[in-house]
């Protein structure tokens, strides 16, 4: 799973080596599915894509840490916006029409308003 490449000599040892180091792509979506289960794997996949690598190709800690960062960002959005979905849904149907949604939109704009103005 991780691969370190330990031929370059000391005098080159803090150059990087993104080619022969880190863990690979297809290992990093296996980890990233560990933290969050329920994780879609076309976003993981997109993840790979913004470092413009492929499964195959080695990920370096960086690349890995930013990845890792990115999820769990994603993962407190959807969080955030599952909450929102249910406060929006008063019906409890699943869905929320576009009238409930400006309704809601007008509500919060109002309420900032007024915090605004007490200020």
């Amino acid at each position: 799973m991780i691969e370190k490449d330990h031929s370059h000599s000391s005098s080159n040892s803090n150059q990087v080596n993104s080619g022969n180091s880190g863990i690979k792509g297809n290992d990093l979506i296996k980890l990233t599915q560990m933290l969050c289960i329920d994780y879609p794997s076309e976003i993981l996949n997109g993840i790979l894509k913004m470092f413009d690598k492929k499964e195959e190709e080695n990920v370096d800690f960086d690349e890995f840490l930013n990845a890792v960062k990115t999820i769990m960002l994603f993962d407190n959005y959807f969080e955030e916006m599952e909450v929102l979905f249910k406060y929006l849904d008063g019906k409890k149907s699943g869905k929320i029409s576009k009238t409930e949604l400006v309704e809601a939109a007008s509500r919060l704009r109002k309420q900032i308003e007024k915090q605004n103005s007490n200020q």
